[in-house]
């Protein structure tokens, strides 16, 4: 299994925070419960599109009748959560809970990192109720506490730890992710070919089928299997520097990891499709004034330092994980912590992959693990 390690830096690690249980003895900051006021973003979209009910019916009790006030944003429109909170006076707020699934996390905290005060914006703890398709930031926090993931629980658990009296909450690390075109805050994981050919082709099926949604798109993908030609290059963990040889592609997409220390994938793609450019603020200076080492996480201009191993493939799958989690069912990466130093890279070739049929199984096996079992899923 591919894992990239980081190196030692001097700087502080760039983290958020998610609620955990104090009960659970992982206790490492706490918020005074006479004093929490949250803001809440609901997206009545996610999911099967229950989430405003979720809130009606479950958090929004919980809340009065634990004295918590709170100001509720039910979301419009894509990136409506990440504009407001580019902008929007936290200090009013103790915390910020989201009830969706993983693409709102998403948007608020690349809000938060392209505010002008990003490092204090990112110490708002941030609250998740799991009403959306992807729950994987969540299922990784209960799995870290050893809470047990059951699926009719899994709600109202979530609504529990947000309004209990009892209330803590950890850290857990970003990534950065840059493309030719924009910057990016990741918490979870960067998808390449298969995986993100299912999340993304599936979505049409997202209210009907809600979660089930990526293993209808699993059956349907892996039957019409995708080979996409492509150059994946990372610092292997416990690498050495070296001096830079070869150099990347303008097409290139890199992984760099925010903590005390760093890694960096790169996924070079002839065929990618670049992300718009309404942006214009240089996001990817904000992240590089972390890393004072020079050459030690390249751009995508910069050339590849000869310690890192360069693959040139044809791709079925490339995935990037920091999280145990990639959905609510088992863990893709058991061994991973929510404030990880490495990322873990996965991939699959289409010469190691003898038909179809195994990797739709590799797919299923997910859920209990056993996916690590195949060889062909390096």
């Amino acid at each position: 299994m591919g894992c990239c390690k980081s190196k030692s830096s001097v700087v502080e690690p760039l983290r958020y925070k998610v609620f955990a249980d104090r009960e659970l003895d992982i206790e490492r900051d706490s918020m005074e419960q006479s004093k929490r006021c949250y803001l809440i973003f609901v997206n009545p979209h996610s999911g099967p599109g229950k989430s405003l009910q979720v809130f009606r019916r479950i958090l929004e009790p919980k809340l009065k009748a634990a004295g918590i006030s709170y100001e509720l944003v039910i979301t419009e429109r894509a990136n409506h959560a990440r504009a407001m909170m580019r902008t929007r006076n936290l200090d009013e707020f103790s915390a910020i809970v989201i009830l969706s699934g993983d693409g709102l996390v998403f948007e608020v905290v690349n809000g938060m990192f392209e505010r002008p005060d990003r490092d204090k914006a990112l110490r708002k703890p941030l609250g998740v109720v799991p009403s959306g398709s992807g729950n994987a930031l969540i299922a990784s926090v209960f799995r870290h506490c050893n809470i047990p993931i059951d699926k009719k629980s899994f709600i109202e658990r979530s609504c529990e730890m947000i309004a209990s009296p009892h209330l803590s909450v950890l850290p857990v690390n970003l990534f950065h992710v840059e493309t030719p075109t924009e910057h990016f805050a990741g918490f979870l994981s960067v998808g390449w070919a298969l995986m993100s050919d299912i999340d993304i082709e599936s979505e049409k099926w997202r209210k009907a089928l809600g979660h089930a949604r990526f293993t209808a798109g699993a059956v349907v993908r892996c039957f019409h299997l995708r080979t996409y030609k492509g150059r994946v290059s990372y610092l292997p963990a416990n690498a050495k520097k070296a001096v830079p040889e070869s150099s990347t592609s303008p097409n290139d997409v890199s992984l760099t990891k925010s903590t005390q220390q760093s890694t960096t994938v790169i996924v070079d793609d002839e065929n990618s499709v670049r992300a718009k450019t309404s942006e214009t603020t240089d996001w990817g200076a904000a992240w590089r004034k972390r890393y004072p080492e020079e050459g030690e996480f390249p751009a995508l201009s910069d050339p590849v330092p000869s310690s890192w191993t360069v693959m040139n493939e044809d791709f079925v799958l490339i995935h990037a994980i920091t999280m145990s989690h990639i959905g609510s069912n088992g863990p893709y990466m058991p061994c991973a912590q929510l404030d990880d130093d490495r990322i873990y890279l996965t991939y699959v070739t289409k010469r190691e992959l003898s038909n179809r049929v195994s990797m739709l199984k590799c797919l299923a096996d997910i859920e209990t693990s056993k996916h690590l079992d195949y060889d062909f899923l390096k």
